[in-house]
């Protein structure tokens, strides 16, 4: 190297360490923001989640897939049982995301039941690959001021992980945009506005052919990661000795044979003695005016199926268990 060549390098250093600067001042400045905004105004899946691991309160809670989201009325369920709910269900989700949600409700909060709805794939692996992702998206932007979620990201998703430490702005990558649409919309009327309780109904039809037929064994494998969660899940819900109830809901398709998922998820509520109530099928729920699509029920047919898990709840109910 001459010594012409030397002031040209030093050049180059100083302006790589003043550009790396401005990127780490950048990131930390726009991160706080996206940071505050996130805290103090969440919308849509972040506030149900925030809810449910900062303020729970109600005497049942709702845990499944967006089919739980768009299924579960909670008002229906507190009319018929004088009990205040709330639907946790996320969209993309199984019980990867459920599982972990549920110890950081327990450990401020004991619902008096607990409803679990399932897919005939809930144990399979691409479904097990959505909730990871969909638990990053909610759980990166809490592992820089909590051990325990940095915990769980370490083991779920360690490369993430390692990306959120070295960027503050990264913990919020999938939710800049909802963040930032939701300080547009919050005086507005929409989507996040029509959440009840976590509650989010779908209006009208989209459906316009017969019911398809699906297979629902063609999927990638189970996944054993899932199956141990939902092992878990429904362990650690019955020594609460708080009521679970397994619920699988209304799909609009042909009826279908037993996935390997549901004959292993039955085994395990079997060994609990936790009942499993399985309604994909039930001709009662399977017309075009009761769904949105053929996988979610929209909210007329879902106000109907509300009232019937409330109403087959109450049966199993103590005469003085639903009094306050």
């Amino acid at each position: 190297m001459t010594k012409a060549e030397f002031p040209d390098i030093k050049k180059f250093l100083l302006k790589l360490f003043m550009f790396l600067a401005l990127l780490f001042v950048a990131d930390r400045v726009v991160g706080t923001i996206i940071e505050f905004l996130y805290n103090h105004n969440p919308q849509g899946d972040i506030k149900t989640f925030s809810h449910s691991i900062n303020n729970p309160k109600e005497d049942i809670v709702i845990y499944g897939s967006s089919r739980a989201v768009h299924t579960y009325d909670c008002k229906i369920f507190k009319d018929s049982l004088n009990y205040t709910c709330f639907n946790d269900g996320r969209e993309n989700s199984n019980i990867l995301y459920h599982s972990s949600v549920l110890p950081w409700m327990l450990e401020k909060h004991v619902p008096k039941i607990i409803i679990l709805d399932v897919t005939p794939k809930e144990l399979s692996f691409r479904s097990g690959e959505n909730s990871k992702l969909v638990m990053a998206s909610m759980i990166l932007p809490y592992v820089r001021r909590d051990t325990q979620f940095a915990n769980i990201a370490e083991q779920m998703f360690p490369r993430e992980l390692m990306k959120a430490k070295v960027s503050k702005l990264y913990a919020y990558n999938s939710l800049i945009l909802p963040i930032i649409w939701g300080q547009f919309t919050k005086k507005k009327k929409g989507r996040a506005k029509d959440i009840i309780n976590g509650y989010l109904p779908l209006h009208g039809s989209k459906i316009t052919r017969a019911m398809p037929v699906y297979p629902f064994n063609d999927v990638e494998g189970e996944d054993t990661a899932a199956k141990e969660r939902f092992e878990y899940f429904v362990k650690t819900v019955t020594e609460k000795n708080i009521k679970l109830y397994t619920v699988m809901g209304p799909i609009y398709i042909q009826k279908f044979p037993e996935t390997d998922d549901m004959i292993a998820m039955k085994a395990v509520l079997a060994k609990y003695n936790v009942p499993f109530w399985d309604y994909s099928s039930d001709t009662t729920y399977l017309k075009k005016d009761y769904f949105y699509d053929n996988a979610h029920m929209n909210d007329r047919g879902a106000r109907l199926f509300s009232a019937v898990i409330a109403s087959r709840i109450k049966q199993t109910l103590s005469p003085d268990s639903t009094a306050k």
